[in-house]
């Protein structure tokens, strides 16, 4: 066990030694020039900002998340994805946020106002309706809520891993990249054992109120009908996904909703082509990747996932550092 320990300090040692080097003046220099010499574009993927709520999901803290708002106007130009096919002296910086949580309306968006930034958001129409956040989540929320006692008998059939908050992602991995079928049949075998215990709440989401509200300042996309990973789907149920998520918006809220964020960096090839004939003309993925000029105007927009713990990773990952080259 003090073998293990050990590890992880100096695991976290290193970790923040990198973040310090990476965020100095000359770094950031380095990697901005990178930058504009192959016309790179940064997307990153965000997901809740917030206090910490005891949920194993954390949420991005508002501090660090006004830290990256104020580092990023200083060196990009911060616009949304359709504004990425418009000209632009500086590199260019999407912040794509996904799912749809409370916390963007309680937490972020006084800050985006604040500092007049506008974001792209790709809302869950499943979530919207049961106001519940993906099974995943909920799953991490009953992890990081409820007693070690409380976790021991939970049962996740299939899951052969012991539940507890060091198996948290690989429990998420599990239920998140079933399908959508198998993922339905696994919340109505694991929502009740969640709602027995007291100290259980789930992550709340926006409700159609909030999303009216935000759709007049932010951008909105459809981040699928109900949250699926498309790799385990058919053809025609990601064509049926697609279309019913453009109906959903258009009824709802009147918007003619043409980006369509994949969930979970799950598709197939074939997907982007029929996710397209759907009319949805910017399609996001996540592949940790800066976005190359002939990328965006095809119309497929490549993220990197963004979470941080101080403001040198914050930084660090900030300028896209970590994501791959084009």
């Amino acid at each position: 066990m003090e073998s293990i320990a050990f590890k992880r300090s100096l695991k976290n040692v290193v970790k923040k030694l990198v973040f310090f080097s990476a965020s100095r003046q000359f770094a950031i220099k380095r990697r901005l020039t990178y930058l504009s010499e192959i016309n790179a574009t940064i997307i990153l993927n965000l997901h809740r900002v917030g206090p910490l709520d005891g949920s194993a999901y954390e949420p991005l803290s508002p501090i660090l998340f006004e830290e990256l708002i104020i580092f990023s106007k200083k060196l990009f130009e911060i616009t949304t994805i359709r504004g990425l096919r418009k000209g632009s002296e500086r590199p260019k910086l999407v912040l794509s946020f996904d799912d749809g949580y409370l916390d963007f309306y309680d937490h972020a968006m006084p800050i985006l106002q604040r500092h007049d930034i506008c974001v792209n958001h790709n809302l869950i129409p499943q979530c919207i309706e049961s106001g519940l956040p993906p099974l995943n989540i909920m799953a991490q929320d009953f992890v990081g809520k409820v007693p070690q006692t409380a976790l021991n008998n939970l049962d996740v059939p299939g899951f052969d891993l012991p539940v507890t908050k060091a198996t948290k992602q690989k429990l998420s991995n599990f239920i998140k990249f079933k399908s959508d079928a198998e993922r339905n049949a696994l919340a109505e075998y694991l929502i009740p054992q969640f709602e027995k215990h007291p100290s259980f709440s789930p992550t709340p989401m926006l409700t159609k109120q909030h999303i009216a509200e935000i759709s007049e300042r932010h951008e909105i996309g459809a981040h699928s009908f109900s949250h699926a990973s498309m790799e385990a789907e058919t053809d025609e149920f990601v064509a049926r996904d697609a279309a019913q998520c453009k109906k959903y918006f258009h009824s709802n809220f009147s918007l003619d909703v043409d980006i369509f964020a994949f969930p979970n960096g799950s598709y197939r090839a074939e997907h982007l082509d029929i996710v397209h004939s759907a009319g949805f003309n910017s399609l996001l993925l996540v592949d940790n990747m800066v976005n190359a000029p002939k990328s965006i105007e095809r119309g497929i927009f490549k993220r990197t996932t963004f979470d941080a713990q101080s403001t040198e990773e914050a930084v660090f990952r900030g300028t896209g550092a970590g994501a791959r080259a084009v």
